[in-house]
C-alpha cells in the first residue's frame, strides 16, 4: 500500500536522505540551478499594472470594480480577483522596493521546490529519482517563474494535494484547511476553478475505493466550493473562470496574437521548452499506464485534465508538471524496483562506474547550466527575455521611457503598445491607452490596434485624438512607417525598446529626436571612412564553439542588443546612414558575432549602390547562413555578379526588397511575432507579385496561428499556380483539407506533394490515406 509508505516524521525524512545519499552533491548542484533560475530581474509586462491596482486599493480602501487606468475603457467592468496579490505585492515593495519584489519570486520558487519535494519523500521516492525529475520539470517551468497570481495557484495547488494525500492514504484529516485554501485562492486568481477539479477527482477515487460516498469528504468538498462566491463581486467572480477559457479557442483575436495562449499545435517545437515537455508528459502518461494496477483513479483523472489544459495553451504546461511530478515519481519508482529485483544490470561487475557516470552528469550539467544563467547565455541562447538579479529589467520594463516622460512633465494623451501599458499605468500621472488585462480591454479594443498594424493608425489617430504614441516599435513596428510618414507627428524619443511620437506642439518645448542625437548619446563616431567601415565588416567571428565556451564566462552584453534594436528603427523609416553607423557599432562591439544585421546593411549598400560592401555583406551572409532563401534567390553563383547586378534594374531590386521581407518574415514568425511576420510576407508580395514561397509562407501562417482556412487555400493555390510542382504547397494545402473534412483533397494534394520527393506528406499518407 502506498499509504503505508507516508511516514509521519516526513519534515526529516529527506534531510536524512541527504546526508548519506550518493546524489547529495547532485541534490545540492540541482538546488543551486533552481535557485539561480528564480533569482530573476523583474520583466513581466504585468508587474506595473498589478502595483497600481494594489496601491489604489490600499488608498482607497476600496475594490475595483470599474477600470481605474484607461481613458478608453473605463467604463468596462473590472472583475479583479487578482485583488489579494495586489494588494500583498504592493505592500512588500512600499517595505522592500523592487529589489524585494525579486527576492520574493526566489521565495516562491523554492518554497514550490520545497513543497514538491515533501510530497515525493511522503511516498518515500527515491533522492535520485526526485533530484531527476525537478531538474526536468522547472527546465521546462522556468519561463513561468515570474511576480504573476500564478504562481501563488502553484503553491495552492500543492498544499491542497498534500491536504488530499493526507486523508486518502493515512485517513490523517486536514480537510478544514481546504476552504482556507479556497478563500484565499478564488480572491488570488482566477484559477482557483482548478481546486474543483482537484477535490472531485479525489472525491471520485474515494467512492470507486470504498464503494460508498464519504460524507466527511463530501461536506468540506462542498464548503470548499461555495466558499469561493466570498470574493468581491460574488456570483460574477465564480463564474469569472468561464471567461478566461474563451481566450483558447483558436478564433479569438488573443489566442491568435499572444504567444502563452497558443497552443503546441499551433506552435510546433518552437523552443526548448516545447522539447523538452513532450518527453516528460510522454514518459509520466507511459510510466502510469504500466504500473496502471497500483495507480489511483484520481491519478488518471489528474493526468488527463491537466494535459489537456497543457496541450490547449503553453502556459498552462507548468500546471501539468506539478500535478505529474509525484504521479510520475512513484511510478517510476515502482518501475525501478521492479526491475532492480529482477534484472542483473544492477548485479553487473561495472554498474557502479555507470552509476558514477550518471551522479556526474547530473552535478556537472545543473552546475554548467547555472554558470551560463549567471552570464544570461542561458536566457539568450533559448531567445528568453528572462535575465539573472535583482531588481527591475529595465530593457523590458518601460522604465527610461516613463522617466522621460515624468521628468519633461509630458501629460498629454497617449496611445500606448499592450506590453508598455501596465508600467506606464504605474509610473505616469495620466490614464492610458491599454494594458494587459485582457478581460478589461476586452476583444474589440484589441482589434483596432490591429487593424492599425495595416495601414489603420489613422483610424487610431481620428477616434482618440492622441497627443502621443508610445510603444514598443520591435514589436510594433508598423506604427513606425506610419507615423515617420505623418507630417504632424515628430519623434521626440528614442530608446532601445521605446518610441514616442508627439503630435506637432505637445510638447512644445521639446526638439524633434534626431539621429544625431542617438549617433552623440551612444558615442558613435558619424564619419567613418569606407577602409574602417570594411575592416569592420570584414570581422569574422569566433568559432561556434569558443562563442558556446565563452557564455559560461562572459556576461550578455546587452548593449549591443540595443543598438541592433535602434538600427532596425532607422532603417525602418529609411535613414539608412544612422542604421549603417548603429548596425556597424553593433557587429564591432559584438567581435563579429552579431552577424544578423547583414542582412539589413546588404539591403543598405544595395539601396546606396555600393558594390564592394554589398559583395563584403554578401560574402559574410553566405559563411554564416548557406541554407538562407536570400543565399539561394540573389548570392548564387558569382559574389561579384551579383553586386555588380544590383545596377541592373529596379525590378531585380524590387525582388531583393521582397526576399529580405520574407526572412525577417520568417523569422519574426519563429520568434512567435505573427501580425510582423504577416506584414513582411505581405510586403514580399507586394513588392513581387509572383514570389510563391511568400504565397505559401503566408498560407502555412494564416492556416495554423490565424485559422483562416479559406484564406489559406487561395493562398496555396497561388502558390501552385506560380510553380505548379511546388510540394511544399501542395503539403500545406492538403493539411488544410484535412481540417476542412475533405480527406480525399487532402490525400489528393499530400499525394502530389510525396511524388514531389517530400517526406512529411508521405508520412501524412501512411497515417490518414492509406484505405483510401
Amino acid at each position: 500500500m502506498v499509504g503505508r509508505k507516508i511516514k509521519n516524521n516526513c519534515y526529516f525524512y529527506l534531510i536524512n536522505s541527504l546526508a548519506v545519499s550518493k546524489w547529495t552533491i547532485p541534490s545540492i548542484a540541482v538546488f543551486i540551478l533552481i535557485f539561480l533560475l528564480s533569482f530573476r530581474l523583474l520583466s513581466d509586462p504585468d508587474l506595473g499594472f498589478h502595483l497600481k491596482a494594489g496601491k489604489w486599493m490600499v488608498e482607497n480602501l476600496a475594490i475595483p470594480h470599474h477600470d481605474i487606468s484607461t481613458y478608453t475603457v473605463s467604463n468596462h467592468e473590472y472583475i479583479d480577483l487578482h485583488w489579494l496579490f495586489q494588494v500583498f505585492i504592493y505592500l512588500f515593495y512600499l517595505a522592500t522596493g523592487y529589489p524585494g519584489l525579486s527576492l520574493l519570486v526566489t521565495l516562491l520558487s523554492l518554497t514550490l521546490l520545497c513543497l514538491l519535494l515533501l510530497r515525493n519523500h511522503m511516498f518515500r521516492i527515491p533522492l535520485y529519482l526526485s533530484c531527476i525529475l525537478v531538474f526536468w520539470g522547472y527546465l521546462i517551468m522556468e519561463p513561468r517563474i515570474m511576480l504573476r497570481p500564478e504562481m501563488l495557484t502553484f503553491l495552492y495547488i500543492c498544499i491542497a494535494l498534500i491536504i488530499l494525500d493526507l486523508y486518502y492514504y493515512t485517513r490523517r484529516n486536514l480537510l478544514f484547511f481546504l476552504p482556507v485554501i479556497m478563500l484565499l485562492w478564488c480572491n488570488t486568481q482566477g484559477l482557483f476553478i482548478l481546486g474543483f477539479v482537484l477535490t472531485g477527482s479525489y472525491f471520485i477515487s474515494l467512492y470507486v475505493r470504498d464503494r460508498r460516498i464519504d460524507r466527511v469528504y463530501f461536506l468540506w468538498m462542498m464548503i470548499s466550493i461555495l466558499i469561493c462566491l466570498c470574493n468581491p463581486y460574488f456570483f460574477k467572480g465564480f463564474s469569472f473562470p468561464l471567461e478566461l477559457f474563451t481566450r483558447f479557442k483558436h478564433e479569438n483575436i488573443f489566442n491568435q496574437h499572444i504567444k502563452e495562449f497558443s497552443s503546441l499545435s499551433q506552435l510546433g517545437l518552437s523552443s526548448p521548452k516545447e522539447i523538452l515537455f513532450l518527453p516528460f508528459a510522454f514518459l509520466s502518461i507511459l510510466a502510469s499506464l504500466i504500473t496502471f494496477r497500483k495507480r489511483k483513479p484520481h491519478e488518471f483523472i489528474l493526468l488527463a485534465v491537466f494535459l489537456y489544459l497543457s496541450l490547449l495553451a503553453i502556459r498552462n504546461i507548468p500546471l501539468f508538471i506539478i500535478i505529474a511530478f509525484p504521479i510520475a515519481s512513484l511510478a517510476f519508482s515502482e518501475i525501478t524496483e521492479k526491475i532492480r529485483h529482477k534484472s542483473i544490470l544492477f548485479k553487473w561487475k561495472h554498474f557502479k562506474v555507470i552509476q558514477g557516470f550518471i551522479i556526474l552528469l547530473f552535478t556537472v550539467v545543473p552546475l554548467g547550466i547555472a554558470c551560463r544563467i549567471c552570464t544570461n547565455a542561458y536566457y539568450v541562447s533559448n531567445q528568453s527575455y528572462n535575465k539573472t538579479g535583482m531588481g527591475l529589467d529595465t530593457e523590458q520594463q518601460a522604465v527610461s521611457v516613463a522617466s522621460f516622460l515624468v521628468k519633461n512633465r509630458i501629460e498629454g494623451r497617449i496611445v500606448n503598445s499592450l506590453s508598455f501599458g501596465g508600467w506606464l499605468s504605474w509610473s505616469i500621472p495620466q490614464p492610458i491607452f491599454m494594458d494587459a488585462r485582457l478581460e478589461v480591454i476586452q476583444e474589440s479594443l484589441y482589434r483596432e490596434i490591429y487593424d492599425s498594424w495595416n495601414g489603420g493608425l489613422q483610424q487610431i489617430i481620428n477616434k482618440y485624438n492622441p497627443d502621443l504614441f508610445v510603444y514598443n516599435y520591435q514589436v510594433y513596428y508598423p506604427w513606425t512607417l506610419q507615423l515617420s510618414q505623418l507630417k504632424n507627428w515628430r519623434l521626440i524619443y528614442l530608446d532601445g525598446i521605446a518610441a514616442v511620437y508627439a503630435r506637432e506642439g505637445t510638447p512644445a518645448t521639446l526638439n524633434t529626436f534626431t539621429a544625431n542625437d542617438v549617433l552623440s548619446r551612444d558615442h558613435i563616431q558619424e564619419d567613418v571612412s569606407d577602409k574602417d567601415i570594411s575592416t569592420i565588416l570584414s570581422l569574422k567571428p569566433g568559432s561556434k564553439i569558443k562563442h558556446w565556451l565563452s557564455g559560461f564566462y562572459t556576461k550578455n552584453d546587452d548593449d549591443v542588443k540595443r543598438l541592433v534594436n535602434m538600427g532596425s528603427f532607422y532603417f525602418q523609416i529609411k535613414e539608412y546612414d544612422a542604421a549603417e553607423k548603429l548596425f556597424l557599432q553593433a557587429f564591432k562591439r559584438s567581435n563579429g558575432e552579431v552577424t544578423s544585421v547583414f542582412y539589413a546593411l546588404a539591403d543598405i549598400y544595395r539601396i546606396k549602390n555600393d558594390p564592394e560592401k554589398f559583395k563584403i555583406c554578401c560574402i559574410q551572409i553566405l559563411a554564416n547562413d548557406p541554407k538562407n532563401p536570400i543565399s539561394g534567390d540573389t548570392l548564387s553563383g558569382d559574389i561579384t555578379s551579383a553586386a555588380v547586378s544590383i545596377r541592373q534594374s529596379d525590378s531585380i531590386k524590387l525582388r531583393n526588397d521582397a526576399i529580405i521581407y520574407f526572412n525577417t518574415g520568417n523569422q519574426k514568425y519563429q520568434q512567435g511575432d505573427i501580425p510582423g511576420a504577416m506584414a513582411d510576407l505581405e510586403k514580399a508580395i507586394r513588392l513581387n507579385p509572383g514570389y510563391y514561397k511568400a504565397y505559401n509562407n503566408r498560407g502555412i501562417i494564416r492556416a495554423f496561428s490565424l485559422k483562416q482556412l479559406k484564406e489559406a487555400i487561395r493562398d496555396f493555390d497561388t502558390a501552385i499556380i506560380l510553380k505548379p510542382d511546388y510540394a511544399e504547397a501542395y503539403l500545406g494545402r492538403g493539411s488544410v483539407k484535412f481540417q476542412m473534412n475533405d480527406p480525399e483533397g487532402a490525400c489528393k494534394d499530400w499525394r502530389r506533394s510525396a511524388a514531389s520527393g517530400n517526406t512529411q506528406a508521405s508520412k501524412l499518407l501512411e497515417i490518414h490515406c492509406s484505405g483510401r
